[in-house]
C-alpha cells in the first residue's frame, strides 16, 4: 500500500491507516525493528519453503493481543496467513504515500506494542495523533472505536 499509493494518487481521495507501519524511503519493516529481529525475519523467510513468515499463537497473544480472552486469541490467530517475505524485508524505493499530496487518516491503537516502531512516531509521519482504544487488533475488538475515528477525519 505505501509503496502503491504514489502510482494510484491520481485516483485517491484519502488514504486510511490503521495501526500500520509507515515507512521512510529505503526503509523495510524488518530493518525498522532492528537488526537482531531483521536476521531472525531473514534466516525464518529463507528457511520457509514458500518464503513468508508467520507469527507463533504465545507470539500473537502477548504481542498483538494482550489482555484479550484467550479463546478470542485463539479464534483470530487460527484464520492468519503467513505474510509474504518481501512485504517485511524489502524497502521502498519512494516516499511512499508521503509523498502522494492525498489526505492521510491515521488510528493507532493506544496499547499497541506490535508497530516496527513507536505507533505515535509512525502516526506522526503522516502528521496525525489520533488513538483508539486497545491493542494491534482492535480492528477486532473495538469496531466501533476504529471505524469511529477513521470517519471523524472524513467529516
Amino acid at each position: 500500500m505505501t509503496d502503491a499509493a504514489p502510482r494510484l494518487s491520481g485516483r485517491l481521495r484519502r488514504i486510511a491507516l490503521y495501526s500500520a507501519y509507515v515507512p521512510l524511503r529505503r526503509e523495510s519493516m524488518a530493518s525498522a525493528l532492528g537488526r537482531e529481529t531483521a536476521e531472525y525475519m531473514r534466516a525464518t523467510i529463507e528457511a520457509s519453503p514458500d518464503g513468508t513468515i508467520g507469527i507463533d499463537f504465545e507470539t500473537f497473544a502477548t504481542r498483538l493481543m494482550p489482555g484479550e480472552p484467550a479463546a478470542l486469541q485463539r479464534v483470530i490467530h487460527d484464520q492468519l496467513l503467513p505474510t509474504p517475505g518481501g512485504y517485511v524485508m524489502d524497502p521502498i524505493e519512494t516516499d511512499g504515500i508521503l509523498s502522494t499530496g492525498v489526505p492521510i487518516t491515521y488510528a493507532l491503537s493506544e496499547n499497541d506494542d506490535a508497530l516496527a516502531a513507536p505507533g505515535v512516531e509512525l502516526a506522526a509521519r503522516v502528521g496525525v495523533k489520533p488513538m483508539v482504544p486497545g491493542t494491534h487488533e482492535a480492528l477486532l475488538t473495538h469496531p466501533d472505536e476504529v471505524s469511529q475515528a477513521l470517519l471523524a477525519e472524513i467529516r
